[in-house]
């Protein structure tokens, strides 16, 4: 009987970058923090189904570096087998596992990843619930069956993720969200160069028609209401700027959909601290034109009402010279921007799902000659992963 290879051999592969494990941790991360249910005008956070879609990506990973068998036959007693496994089989298990159904009712205006998809393809072809096999005893023939079948999976989903034509497909559906991510980064950067003090605003508008209800998973969402709520918010964006003006250093937003919370749009504004200390009251301000513009059948959630149960504190007024804060606004640019990588929203072309503007987007200044300083790519993302291993955060 062999015995399972306790280090398995690992090759190189350009997929894997210290880059994109950290794109990956912080996606996962901004996942946990999606999942909200609206009741009246209370938010709820409701348990999340976001594990097995951050599983699934982990375990593809794996499959990548990892060439050695994941399941073998393995003595119980009496004559008796089991299947044995590496803890990256175990981990295949649990993500082979995942209610897709659920996954699919969840998340049904949402375009998947290749990976998300690979994985939804092959499920097919594996026993309904696969955990079960782990602990049941069996005749040495019906392992050595199993084993023989779950290694050949293994070895094809194995080849399929290393197809250049599928690493692409999969680089090409990351790229926007990264994109977004270091943008956005940079943006925050070039505020920090500006101004050590400043006022940060994040608040959320929600739409939905009069009377309607929270979204059962048999129903079909109404994706008419999206054209409202874009008309609608796209009044109320004209009106704050020109409500704050001069004041108004920058601002970046990001459309999402959630099945119970509806189309909602996340926002995140910087302002001039003279004038606007009283930042909680702005964001009503706010709320109370939304309202007016969507007749009472808007809702706005105010995050600066409590702005010190957000860990680290990021939002009302704030230093830009304090690591603190900095760590804070990049959760807050993880969780407008990288859960992209899983999931990105279906809607018609026309209609923006990320945006920034306002004044720190722009560079100022001469531009310097000669070459420009190398930067690392994902330093931002790999900050923040090491802050998020190291703390519990809610960066909503």
């Amino acid at each position: 009987m062999s015995k399972m290879n306790k280090n398995p051999h690992r090759v190189s592969s350009p997929n894997l970058s210290q880059s994109d494990h950290a794109y990956h941790q912080l996606a996962a991360q901004a996942m946990r923090q999606r999942c909200l249910l609206w009741q009246g005008t209370v938010l709820h956070r409701a348990r999340s189904h976001d594990r097995p879609i951050s599983l699934i990506h982990e375990v593809a990973d794996e499959l990548l570096v990892n060439s050695a068998p994941l399941f073998e036959v393995k003595e119980a007693r009496r004559g008796l087998f089991k299947l044995g496994f590496s803890e990256s089989g175990k981990r295949l298990v649990e993500a082979a596992s995942a209610d897709f159904v659920l996954i699919e009712q969840d998340m049904v205006l949402h375009e998947k990843s290749p990976v998300l998809m690979l994985f939804f393809r092959m499920r097919s072809f594996l026993p309904m619930n696969l955990r079960m096999y782990l602990d049941d005893l069996y005749a040495r023939s019906q392992v050595e069956a199993m084993v023989e079948f779950l290694n050949r999976m293994v070895g094809v989903l194995r080849r399929r993720l290393a197809r250049k034509v599928f690493k692409e497909r999969q680089k090409n559906f990351e790229r926007n969200a990264i994109e977004n991510f270091i943008g956005l980064s940079e943006c925050i950067d070039r505020l920090a160069r500006r101004h050590t003090e400043v006022i940060a605003l994040r608040f959320d508008l929600f739409y939905r028609r009069p009377g309607s209800e929270p979204a059962q998973f048999d129903d079909v969402p109404d994706v008419s209401v999206l054209e409202e709520f874009v008309d609608q918010d796209a009044r109320f964006h004209r009106s704050m700027i020109h409500r704050f003006g001069k004041d108004l250093l920058g601002y970046a937003w990001a459309l999402e959909f959630g099945r119970e919370a509806g189309f909602h749009k996340h926002y995140l504004v910087f302002l001039r601290p003279q004038g606007n200390e009283d930042h909680a009251g702005l964001v009503d301000l706010l709320e109370v034109k939304w309202l007016a513009l969507t007749e009472g059948r808007g809702f706005l959630h105010n995050c600066n009402r409590n702005a010190h149960s957000y860990k680290p504190c990021a939002i009302g007024l704030v230093r830009l010279d304090d690591p603190q804060v900095l760590e804070g606004l990049r959760f807050i640019v993880v969780y407008f921007t990288l859960a992209g990588l899983y999931m990105r929203l279906a809607v018609p072309q026309s209609v923006v799902k990320f945006g920034k503007g306002g004044d720190f987007t722009k560079e100022r200044g001469p531009k310097k000659a000669g070459r420009k300083p190398h930067i690392k790519r994902g330093k931002w993302a790999r900050h923040a992963v090491a802050l998020a291993q190291a703390h519990y955060l809610n960066f909503m």
